[in-house]
């Protein structure tokens, strides 16, 4: 059985040190340059609910991709692809098979729908436009519902450009 799906969300192609970053703390390991992810293996047509991503690229795109991500120490999880967005080239999708064991092991470190994962994308991401900003993150916590606080300060760097303008 299959059942491959594309996480819903965007990630631009200018944030993936963000994103891995984000998986690190997931419990995944990158793979630069893996041209394929572990899934299944072949698509039955027994999940009817064919991700949007798919159908666009067509089955035959199914356990293919630019980099992965797999489950540490972990060698029998399905891994996460990453592919180019199919409707923006400047971003990627983030691919995975769900389906028994081997997906619950990968749904374990990335959350249901991936939702785990994503947030720790947008706090990687936010700590990085903080950073730029003149920001430094002292805390981040994630609660018991997998949402992120943060918290940054104000760098002297900063405060001296506030106070001369």
């Amino acid at each position: 059985m299959s059942h491959a799906v594309a996480i819903k969300t965007k990630i631009s192609k200018d944030h993936l040190a963000e994103l891995v970053a984000a998986a690190e703390r997931c419990g995944l390991e990158f793979r630069p340059d893996q041209t394929k992810y572990k899934w299944f293996g072949k698509f039955v047509g027994d999940y009817k609910e064919i991700d949007s991503v798919f159908a666009r690229l067509g089955v035959e795109a199914m356990g293919k991709c630019e980099h992965a991500f797999r489950v540490r120490d972990n060698d029998t999880a399905y891994e996460l692809g990453i592919i180019t967005d199919p409707e923006d080239p400047n971003s990627y999708a983030l691919v995975y098979d769900f389906w028994g064991s081997y997906g619950k092991d990968l749904l374990t470190q990335i959350g249901q729908n991936g939702e785990l994962l994503i947030n720790q994308y947008n706090a990687e991401v936010a700590g990085t436009t903080a950073k730029l900003s003149g920001y430094r993150e002292v805390s981040r916590t994630v609660q018991p519902n997998g949402s992120i606080v943060q918290e940054f300060e104000i760098t002297q760097d900063q405060i001296d450009l506030l106070t001369i303008g």
